[in-house]
């Protein structure tokens, strides 16, 4: 979840654990954000100091009458719950209010106060840190000399592109397959429960336990064929089996609304064997061979390759560090050179040809290349200096901070 919803759907009756002037923090703010960051008990101090610093700059900002316009915040407000609605849709933000006891309407008011402190925060620290912040020159001069070793270089990188084949099942598992969803929806036909027919034959381990229940599903967010089939039943249909990539698939619609849906579903996985795996090896092989024979690797792809995007024409995989080559490829491609092909190498997703398009070598990087980027990180580690120099004083001078300590 959000981690703003994570500290906005605390509850309503909680211990104080803090209070600084009138800003009171409650425990289960702490508790769920220290969750987030990995549970520590340092880490929960951590959490609690920066909300306070937080809590006391937007005070200080205050007194010093930093304003900040009504319609900046509604501007920003109505921004952040658009992107709630497009996670959640408006039934999932209902519902997960009511969950935690508060309407929409509360959750807005929790935002709009959130958006109002971050601008007065904004608003102080730009004004009170612009004077610190001035980086010169030879700041910069110095800091490249004693680092340039380790900050100032460009890793070397390699462009893969690739073919992928996968591994397909046989003509005769995939009738196993058929034969098996077949009488499943007939079962269906019958009268039977689909829950409990999902629980009993769906090979999907995530959603049978669920008796068949994916979740709500937006548009995009799954294969082509899926979405066509869901996204054209009426709530409470049930599909006739259909076929993806994952399977065979009987799907029920529960609810839906213009972009979402939600769905439970029975699959019947088609498995791959040995043979196969042999098989698709075999032709990874053949091919590997034709194209290092002179055949265009691209044009290839367009004939053979199972990649949407590389059988259309887009066969660059990307550009990797060479560090951080995928470990699977790493070992396969490390002694190739500039536009050499690979013998095919096994993944989860089938066998890849790769090709390497390109060799960029590690680069060590000039003053210049490196100058905005040092000017902009000394800046920042003069304004987080400044910043912990501010709370500290204002701690000290101006507010009664009360922490809970049991």
């Amino acid at each position: 979840m959000n981690l703003l919803l994570l500290i906005f759907f605390s509850g309503l009756f909680d211990r104080i654990e803090a209070v600084a002037g009138n800003e009171i923090f409650l425990k289960s703010e702490l508790d769920e954000l220290s969750i987030f960051y990995g549970g520590e008990d340092t880490t929960r101090i951590l959490i609690r100091d920066e909300l306070l610093n937080r809590a006391l700059i937007v005070k200080k900002a205050e007194q010093e009458t930093l304003l900040v316009r009504d319609q900046e915040i509604i501007a920003m407000l109505d921004a952040r719950f658009e992107q709630l609605r497009q996670q959640l849709g408006d039934e999932g933000l209902e519902a997960e209010c009511h969950k935690r006891g508060i309407t929409v309407q509360d959750l807005r008011a929790k935002y709009y106060k959130e958006i109002k402190d971050q601008l007065l925060l904004r608003r102080f620290l730009e004004k009170k840190a612009r004077p610190y912040l001035i980086v010169t020159p030879t700041e910069v001069r110095q800091f490249y000399e004693q680092k340039k070793d380790s900050i100032a270089v460009r890793p070397g990188t390699v462009v893969l592109k690739h073919i992928l084949l996968m591994i397909k099942p046989s003509q005769s598992e995939i009738a196993n397959a058929i034969k098996k969803i077949s009488e499943v929806y007939d079962l269906l036909l019958r009268g039977g429960e689909f829950s409990v027919l999902a629980k009993e034959f769906s090979d999907d381990p995530y959603s049978k336990k669920r008796g068949g229940l994916l979740g709500r599903i937006r548009r995009g967010e799954t294969v082509e064929e899926f979405e066509k089939v869901v996204f054209n039943l009426k709530p409470g249909e049930i599909s006739s089996p259909f076929q993806t990539r994952f399977g065979l698939h009987i799907v029920e619609v529960l609810s839906k609304d213009e972009e979402s849906v939600l769905v439970r579903q029975i699959l019947v996985a088609v498995q791959p064997t040995k043979s196969d795996t042999i098989r698709t090896f075999n032709q990874a092989k053949r091919l590997s061979k034709i194209i290092k024979d002179g055949a265009d690797f691209d044009s290839m792809a367009v004939v053979y390759s199972d990649d949407p995007m590389s059988k259309q024409g887009s066969t660059t995989l990307g550009e990797f560090i060479e560090e951080q080559i995928p470990p699977a490829f790493k070992d396969k491609i490390v002694n190739l050179a500039e536009k050499e092909i690979s013998e095919p190498i096994l993944t989860p997703y089938g066998y890849h040809i790769l090709k390497i398009d390109e060799k960029i070598p590690r680069q060590s990087l000039s003053y210049e290349e490196m100058r905005s980027r040092i000017e902009e990180y000394l800046r920042e580690r003069k304004f987080q200096t400044e910043y912990e120099k501010w709370t500290s004083k204002i701690k000290q001078d101006v507010f009664n901070i009360v922490i809970n300590e049991d």
